[in-house]
């Protein structure tokens, strides 16, 4: 009941600042945000430098996990508010695998959890941004993989990349 409780709380948090461009009624709001989850439903994993996640609060509380976030090696987030967006930003300043901040992005499962197989997960050697659009916005789960190294790995096969984003629920991978 707990989660059922959160969830409408959050929707009905998103619906007010998502504005007149979002999905008129709740069915289509829904179809909206499975359609820009979907490129995160595949199990990938994805290695690269620096990751820039865009997205509406509906997404940043229920779909997206917080960065693995070590103090001792990464030190505190730093926020910066701007007009329309607030970035939470995450830096591994070693820029070691060790060092590494983990992020995954898919379907939300029971608090605090994904569906398993249902999700993509960043491995970030250097910094991870964050920004959550405030104010009147169409939903919004955008996402830009770059920097060296730039590895995808889907269905057992790692492929080296120059680009991965994910903008406006469609995945490129070059």
């Amino acid at each position: 009941m707990r989660i059922q409780t959160a969830v409408a709380v959050a929707l009905a948090t998103t619906w007010v600042s998502c504005g007149a461009s979002a999905p008129v009624t709740p069915e289509q709001r829904a179809q909206e945000e499975r359609r820009l989850l979907a490129p995160f439903t595949t199990g990938a994993e994805v290695g690269c430098g620096e990751l820039f996640l865009e997205t509406t609060g509906n997404f940043a509380q229920l779909n997206i996990g917080s960065p693995s976030h070590d103090s001792r090696l990464h030190g505190r987030p730093r926020k910066e508010i701007a007009d329309g967006y607030t970035d939470t930003v995450w830096t591994n300043p070693s820029g070691t695998v060790e060092g590494a901040l983990k992020v995954t992005i898919g379907e939300a499962g029971e608090v605090g959890a994904f569906v398993p197989g249902r999700y993509t997960t960043f491995t970030v050697l250097r910094q991870v941004r964050l920004r959550v659009l405030s104010g009147v916005h169409p939903l919004t789960l955008n996402v830009r993989a770059e920097g060296v190294p730039l590895v995808v790995l889907e269905a057992g096969a790692a492929r080296d990349l120059a680009e991965f984003t994910v903008a406006d629920g469609v995945a490129t991978r070059k």
